[in-house]
């Protein structure tokens, strides 16, 4: 509906890029700046907090807590589908089982798309026929 914010779940490397202090892709700037001109809620799922709180770097980790609040946190977890639940068979890392989670949202219709460099998650949205709504920067 109108006036309803449209809600952008960002993945975790997207978020270490923008946090990282060191540019590893200049246009995220950009693509950040239009988030906030058009006013779109920058989501993140809590497995991304877990998995940036696991960096190595910890100038990373501080940099990414001391902007937290920024962000809105998914509070909750949507329900798997039932082709999330067929991705959830093939998941074999952690990563794999995060990624599913992200695309859970978006079948959910928690999220109005997805922000993410990650093949693995587009390879995955085409899947479900969810393409159109997975961005890269």
């Amino acid at each position: 509906a109108q006036g309803d914010q449209m809600k952008l779940l960002l993945d975790t490397n997207v978020l270490i890029h923008r946090e990282a202090g060191r540019v590893v892709r200049a246009d995220i700037g950009t693509v950040f700046r239009w988030m906030d001109r058009l006013r779109y809620e920058k989501c993140v799922h809590p497995a991304s907090i877990g998995e940036i709180r696991k960096h190595k770097d910890p100038n990373v980790v501080r940099a990414f807590e001391a902007k937290l609040q920024s962000y809105s946190l998914l509070r909750t977890l949507a329900q798997d589908t039932a082709g999330i639940s067929a991705l959830r068979q093939n998941d074999k890392t952690e990563n794999d089982r995060i990624d599913t989670g992200l695309l859970a949202e978006l079948a959910g219709k928690r999220v109005d798309a997805i922000l993410t460099e990650d093949r693995g998650i587009h390879s995955k949205a085409a899947r479900l026929g969810l393409s159109a709504r997975v961005f890269t920067i």
